[in-house]
């Protein structure tokens, strides 16, 4: 059944903040109870063993989407899994295995990967320890369906409503608002049992973003005897070399970021280099004038509303190193910087393939070696990847704070959230205003952090913006480090192994 636009509508219309007048029945269940209730309902495996799972996803734009799931169960630790997901003849992958989380692009580049909890289920497991005043109990829905439904505030800007079976205690529905005001909703249905857990076996999905929508189904699942099936696949660098390396690449320095000179199909053309990024992007309308196709189109947000899809480029060149028939993600993206059109984001794949050096005092960017481990002119920080994007763990007037390295950001933003904790130590500057990819322009403050470190990098007063409601915020990250900071160091990426090297210049003579 397609999900229609004005249930959506209506859906985002009750995670209005205005929106309270009683829709539901009072409870005295609390929401302490119903998650143990729900914990309970989740059930034990008591045959351990290797369970697969297949689901098909179909969308309203015709896309169909095959999942392959394969899972670990009943053996008290943490589960080992991966997943092939597999449209239009293009393939990812992620998974974890042994405590090892990764993932593997749609250009065959696996990487280490981790991940954060989300802002809803930081408040959800403090408030199964005790209450929180972040989640609350709405009450239960009327007839025909009964359900518990549990709201999660965690500030002023989020909000997700949950709705639990009344009889089961199983999840049925989320609907989640984030910082752009976007409202996905996930409906879940048709639970079975396998090894003696719940399994919904129909999800489908909808947001406020667009008319599409999806329904999931599963359409397969056995119990495996091959743990094989979840190790990790063998890497595939999609940037090969076909001149020596190292080697210095055609690059334009300026206040807006670094631009690298890419050439497509024999083109030349400009690219920002973008490590905030989790992929390399380009233009909708010189996707089309280059004679590809989108393919797998959905909606999203940073900053505003923006729509994403797929291509794929016979070939593309970056000075040394050139890759074919390259899957990269398309956006409307074509910009003057600098004097000159970019038409793209150089992100993850590229980054990733090798070791990658920014001088910005010499203004050079080379596919180089990484430096040695006895140089002390080089401070080694561990770097996690997160999505395919480096993040870093600071710390803002000793509060811890994931960052992202964002080179494709002129500034340093940090989320509402970080903001609050050290509110009361940090310094006003100024207003400013901001933009991400999806076009809006944002009103943000300025504030000096007057102590801030990461590893053994002090940054501290670093000069860092918050934006109005949050905007353009990511759920799994507490903000970005920008060029801001960083043009203040010579920087050696590399992706492979979780690191960035930091050599942080002398003072202008």
């Amino acid at each position: 059944m397609r999900i229609a636009r004005s249930a959506m509508a209506m859906a985002a219309t009750t995670l209005c903040a205005c929106s309270l007048q009683p829709q539901f029945s009072p409870t005295r269940l609390t929401p302490q109870q119903l998650l143990t209730h729900y914990r309970d309902a989740a059930g034990r495996c008591l045959a351990p063993g290797v369970f697969y799972f297949r689901y098909r996803t179909t969308t309203t734009n015709g896309d169909v989407i095959v999942n392959d799931y394969y899972e670990t169960r009943g053996s008290g630790k943490l589960s080992d899994f991966r997943v092939v997901t597999t449209t239009h003849g293009l393939r990812t992958e992620r998974g974890r295995l042994s405590d090892r989380s990764w993932m593997q692009t749609a250009n065959g580049l696996v990487l280490p990967d981790s991940s954060r909890q989300t802002p809803f289920d930081r408040a959800l497991s403090a408030a199964a320890r005790k209450p929180d005043p972040r989640v609350r109990m709405l009450g239960i829905t009327r007839a025909p369906t009964r359900q518990y439904v549990l709201e999660i505030a965690p500030n002023a800007s989020l909000l997700q409503r949950r709705y639990f079976d009344a009889g089961t205690f199983l999840l049925r529905e989320t609907q989640t608002r984030d910082y752009d005001k976007a409202v996905r909703v996930y409906r879940l249905s048709q639970y079975i049992h396998v090894c003696g857990k719940p399994v919904p076996t129909r999800v489908d999905q909808s947001d406020s973003l667009s008319t599409q929508t999806s329904r999931t189904i599963m359409v397969r699942h056995d119990r495996l005897a091959d743990p094989h099936l979840l190790a990790i696949p063998q890497s595939r660098t999609p940037f090969v070399p076909q001149y020596r390396l190292p080697a210095t690449l055609n690059s334009m320095f300026g206040p807006s970021g670094v631009l690298i000179r890419v050439d497509i199909q024999g083109a030349p053309y400009w690219f920002q280099l973008d490590s905030g990024a989790s992929s390399v992007t380009l233009d909708r309308d010189l996707v089309r004038r280059l004679g590809g196709q989108e393919f797998g189109k959905y909606s999203g947000t940073k900053g505003g509303a923006v729509t994403f899809a797929n291509a794929v480029l016979p070939r593309l060149d970056i000075g040394p190193v050139y890759a074919t028939n390259f899957v990269v993600l398309v956006i409307n993206h074509d910009y003057i910087k600098q004097g000159v059109h970019v038409v793209g984001l150089l992100g993850c794949d590229f980054i990733a393939s090798r070791p990658l050096r920014i001088d910005f005092r010499s203004q050079t960017v080379a596919l180089a070696n990484v430096p040695s481990a006895t140089d002390p002119r080089w401070t080694s920080v561990q770097t996690p990847l997160e999505s395919c994007r480096p993040a870093i763990h600071a710390r803002l007037e000793n509060e811890p704070a994931t960052l992202l390295l964002d080179l494709g950001a002129p500034y340093t933003v940090i989320n509402e959230d970080i903001y609050d904790r050290i509110a009361a130590s940090v310094h006003e500057l100024d207003t400013t205003r901001l933009s991400f990819i999806g076009g809006q322009i944002l009103d943000a403050t300025q504030y000096v952090v007057p102590n801030a470190s990461a590893g053994g990098l002090w940054l501290g007063p670093l000069l860092a913006s918050v934006i109005a409601g949050g905007r353009g915020q990511d759920l799994d990250n507490d903000g970005f480090v920008g060029l801001n900071v960083l043009d203040n160091y010579r920087i050696v990426l590399d992706y492979q192994h979780e690191r960035t090297y930091f050599q942080k210049y002398g003072a202008v003579q």
